[in-house]
């Protein structure tokens, strides 16, 4: 009696698995002389921490299984070499400060004080009354500087974020004798240097029309908001300026408000006639606002920010 009973409940206990495992098999999505199965991402519970496996290759033998992760990076790939398609003017980044000196370290904490608006900091370096901004001299308070948003801090740190070139003191008596000058940014200087060798096509120095995009795949956008579709990616490199649209695009701009250009977008032409806008922060142009540091009495300081637009 008791043998029966066990050959009973085992018999149930099969029953009950080949039931499950054929209740997987008809909802388990078949395709008739197939060879590989895809599970619809979008309609299935993801995590970060456990992501669902993407079935390929099904066949009697093997399963080979690839991560969400992995399909997304060679889509992105794929995307990526869509999108940078067409001829390049590659531009190389140039930094002439040496890593260990007394200005490199300075610099550091500036990029570090600038991103986080220490208004102490900055008012330590800059003169007591006025600064030279673009062609006129502006009041140390109409910098506005706690104002986060205000363009001088934008300026500031869209200046000091690439390379910086040592200048010859011709206009700063109250210089240090051993100090040297440093001007930051240094697109132009480059800009005109590269345009004269190899690297890019010639025709490119000093044409107010060519500007650099700096960068790893920056988006260029069909229209001048963050939420378009992106038409192109730029990487380190000289692009043409959409002159009709960029002369529709020119305001007086005012230090201490809100309507900085580095907020704003530029309209460009690709080479094989491809248009967009690249978000102004990534871009450099000939009339760039610059920022020239030198040492008084010792101390590092912002002695003013010629250019502009």
């Amino acid at each position: 009696m008791k043998n029966f009973q066990l050959l009973f409940s085992a018999a149930i206990a099969i029953s009950s698995v080949a039931g499950a495992s054929l209740a997987v098999l008809h909802n388990f999505p078949a395709r008739t002389q197939a060879s590989t199965l895809l599970i619809d991402l979008s309609s299935t519970a993801t995590s970060a921490e456990n992501p669902p496996a993407v079935f390929t290759n099904v066949s009697d033998q093997t399963v080979s299984v690839t991560k969400p992760r992995e399909m997304k990076l060679k889509t992105a790939a794929l995307v990526s070499t869509k999108l940078d398609d067409f001829p390049h003017q590659r531009f190389t980044l140039v930094d002439e400060v040496k890593p260990a000196s007394d200005f490199a370290q300075f610099r550091q904490r500036l990029r570090y004080a600038t991103k986080l608006k220490d208004m102490n900091f900055i008012r330590a370096i800059l003169p007591s009354d006025k600064i030279a901004i673009g062609y006129r001299e502006t009041a140390i308070a109409d910098l506005k500087l706690e104002n986060r948003e205000s363009a001088f801090w934008l300026s500031l740190d869209h200046a000091i974020a690439v390379g910086c070139t040592a200048e010859a003191n011709l206009s700063y008596p109250d210089l240090d004798p051993e100090s040297q000058l440093w001007s930051c940014n240094n697109i132009t200087k480059q800009l005109s240097s590269q345009a004269n060798s190899s690297e890019l096509v010639a025709g490119v120095s000093g044409s107010i029309n060519r500007v650099v995009v700096i960068g790893k795949n920056v988006s260029v956008r069909s229209q001048p908001q963050k939420n378009s579709a992106v038409v192109a990616l730029l990487s380190n490199e000289v692009v043409e300026v959409n002159p009709q649209i960029a002369t529709q695009q020119i305001t007086q701009t005012t230090f201490g408000e809100n309507n900085n250009p580095n907020n704003n977008w530029t309209p460009v032409i690709l080479p094989q006639g491809r248009q967009g806008y690249v978000y102004n922060r990534f871009v450099y142009s000939p009339s760039e606002y610059q920022a020239v540091f030198g040492k008084i009495q010792g101390q590092w300081r912002l002695l003013a920010m010629p250019g502009g637009y």
